[in-house]
């Protein structure tokens, strides 16, 4: 919610145009859109290492420590079919939070100023 208001305060700071609430949404709804395309571009790559060799040999290191000794990563396919199936309520949660944050940053700066 915080990117999405903080949006809309950087917005209204830079433009003398008025923001409605739809207007926040939607300049809110696009930093989210923004922020999850970084968390899928990080997500790709991060899955792209984990199949390669250097991947699995830093993945074998890690579960030798006794905090990590938990996790069982066995097969890559199987953290890329993770992450695919986790991007769909995350990209629902990253966009709508955003937007939510631009319609209440767009209702309180409303308040201070008069168009």
């Amino acid at each position: 919610m915080a990117a999405g208001f903080i949006a809309v305060v950087l917005y209204r700071s830079n433009s003398a145009e008025p923001l409605t609430t739809a207007a926040g949404a939607r300049l809110g709804w696009m930093t989210g859109l923004c922020l999850f395309a970084v968390f899928a571009v990080v997500a790709t790559v991060v899955s792209i290492y984990l199949a390669s060799p250097a991947g699995s040999d830093i993945v074998k290191q890690l579960q030798s420590m006794p905090q990590f000794a938990k996790v069982s990563i066995g097969n890559p396919h199987d953290v890329m079919m993770n992450i695919l199936v986790s991007a769909i309520p995350t990209f629902f949660m990253v966009t709508l939070l955003p937007g939510l944050g631009g319609m209440l940053g767009a209702k309180l700066s409303a308040r201070g100023r008069h168009s």
